[in-house]
């Protein structure tokens, strides 16, 4: 009888693996028919081994099902340092706590990894807003081991650049009028040179940073450097907005940043006070030369909310996963994967949090109620992990950290 068992594994397994790879979303007019036996046979292997807990593979072209990342979910749903490492490949989760780790208030990074540190604000209780005191900075190993280093105070961190350095962000009564300072985040100097420029820093650059400028009536994004003039790379005429009493105000917002990688920044342009764009544009940062990408007919307008499309472009550059406002209507947002030209991937509905690039860039890290889903673009290989969400997962992290 165990031989016989082990058998019908066997078959299963080999079914499994052997099976032609998902349709990219929407499906394609003509898809080929599996006999009814052997379609039975396939939901019978998927049924088993997701009733055994393990990972669903539904296709792989090249034969390489491993995700190597690991992902980070907060336990309580506000990140207060406890966390669940888990491991995308073998299932395995263990529990890690980020020592000193406060809520992740106004920050559009609440955790940046730079080199081999955590980069993260202090566990403060505010008892005045604003508060007094900025809140400090910490840098702890993504090991989940040895010293917290502190980095400093800022109101803000974007991350740097250059890797192993981080950007801490001071602002004053205008959030358009801020002081600047890169640090080590392993080592930081005592006194870092500081710079006070107009803006709000949006990411780091090669030797700068790219700042949203509110500059009257238009919202612009320019790149700027120490010691150089700052360069305009894109603009657009304010987001106006209508009052209860009729009354129409402006103010920025009509340019929203989506990603970047190497020279390449994802934009929205043409946005409104809900954070949904005409367009989507990449930009090559140093020639300035714009790429307008394609809308698939079912999107009716791109989704760049800054809480969830900061990572939109891939680490190859060659894909794009973001929120969108389908076609149809709806109240929520599903999430597309689409290449260069606009060409829909895949399609995700019923998203609990953001979506996440894996650290090698090869898959795209899905996070629903209920599971983890990984999805590799360049060959339809998909991943499904069962996970109760308890917690949004800020950033992922290589497959080689785990220990």
């Amino acid at each position: 009888m165990a031989i016989e068992d082990q058998r019908i594994r066997s078959a299963v397994r080999t079914l499994v693996d052997s099976a032609p790879p998902a349709p990219p979303f929407p499906i394609a007019r003509r898809r080929r028919r599996l006999v009814p036996p052997v379609r039975t046979v396939l939901a019978f292997a998927t049924a088993c081994i997701v009733g055994a807990g393990v990972l669903v593979v539904q296709s792989s072209r090249n034969g390489s099902h491993r995700v190597n990342t690991l992902a980070i979910a907060a336990n309580d749903g506000a990140a207060t340092g406890r966390f669940s490492l888990i491991n995308l490949d073998s299932r395995q989760m263990r529990q890690v706590n980020v020592p000193g780790m406060g809520s992740w208030g106004n920050s559009q990074y609440p955790i940046v990894h730079t080199g081999s540190r955590l980069v993260y604000f202090e566990k403060s209780v505010i008892r005045h807003y604003p508060p007094a005191v900025r809140p400090k900075v910490y840098s702890y190993s993504d090991r989940f081991r040895g010293p917290v280093i502190t980095l400093g105070r800022a109101d803000v961190v974007v991350p740097s650049a250059r890797s192993g350095y981080i950007w801490l962000v001071e602002r004053y009564s205008d959030r358009f009028d801020v002081t600047v300072s890169e640090v080590s985040a392993s080592s930081p100097a005592p006194h870092p040179r500081r710079w006070s420029i107009k803006g709000e820093p949006i990411i780091g650059i090669d030797g700068g940073l790219l700042v949203d400028v509110w500059n009257k009536n238009h919202d612009e994004i320019v790149v700027w450097r120490p010691d150089t003039p700052t360069r305009t790379l894109l603009s657009s005429a304010a987001v106006a907005t209508t009052a209860n009493d009729g009354t129409n105000s402006y103010g920025p917002g009509a340019l929203l940043f989506g990603g970047l990688v190497g020279e390449s920044a994802v934009v929205g342009t043409g946005c409104d006070q809900y954070q949904t764009c005409d367009e989507l544009k990449i930009v090559n940062i140093s020639s300035g030369e714009a790429h307008t990408l394609p809308r698939p007919r079912s999107v009716q307008r791109w989704v760049v909310a800054q809480d969830v499309s900061r990572d939109a472009l891939s680490p190859s550059g060659k894909y794009i996963v973001i929120p969108v406002k389908p076609a149809g209507g709806g109240d929520f947002y599903p999430r597309i994967v689409v290449d260069l030209n606009g060409r829909v991937l895949r399609r995700f509905d019923q998203v609990a949090a953001s979506v996440l690039w894996s650290d090698d860039g090869e898959w795209v890290i899905v996070q629903r109620m209920e599971s983890l889903v990984a999805y590799r673009p360049s060959d339809g290989s998909t991943k499904t992990m069962r996970f109760h969400y308890n917690g949004p997962v800020p950033i992922t992290l290589p497959g080689s950290l785990w220990q």
